[in-house]
């Protein structure tokens, strides 16, 4: 019979990354360019070991643009499996509308974010356009939608 600690060792090993969809006044969604990818993001990062997808999230958030943001609820967590044939969960939290003085007071991360911008993403053509963005965009639109309707979805590579 195999102890805790062994049986343990066997069982797979799953990442986490959870992100936060943050809005203007006008309702366009915040997106930035990290250094190190050719492709735009939400806000977010991994999970790290002892730490929660909603407190991720918040240290991504401060991190990143350098505002003190407590997310609001789960929208979307999505499972699939990373091009490194790695097992991961995605969490996307509703992160609210941000105020002018918080837009104003955005500090990039030195050398880990290029720029941010607020993209439209309410209409059926914003939301067809985000599709675009690769792997992210079927989830993207799936959170944005959970949103909308006050529900939370689980989806499977995006569907």
């Amino acid at each position: 019979m195999q102890n805790r600690e062994t049986y343990s060792d066997t069982l797979p090993k799953k990442y986490m990354a959870a992100g936060a969809l943050l809005f203007n006044e006008a309702g366009e969604l915040l997106i930035l360019h990290p250094t190190y990818k050719d492709r735009w993001e939400i806000v977010g990062g991994i999970v790290e070991a002892d730490e929660s997808p909603r407190q991720a999230c918040e240290r991504e958030i401060n991190e990143e643009i350098g505002l003190d943001i407590h997310v609001g609820r789960l929208l979307c967590v999505d499972y699939s499996i990373n091009l490194e044939n790695a097992e991961n969960l995605q969490f996307i939290f509703d992160g609210g509308v941000l105020t002018e003085d918080q837009i104003a007071s955005i500090r990039l991360a030195d050398g880990e974010v290029k720029s941010v911008e607020f993209v439209p993403a309410s209409s059926k053509e914003d939301r067809e356009r985000l599709l675009a963005r690769d792997r992210l965009g079927p989830r993207l639109v799936k959170a944005l939608e959970a949103r909308e309707h006050q529900t939370t979805y689980y989806l499977e590579k995006g569907e």
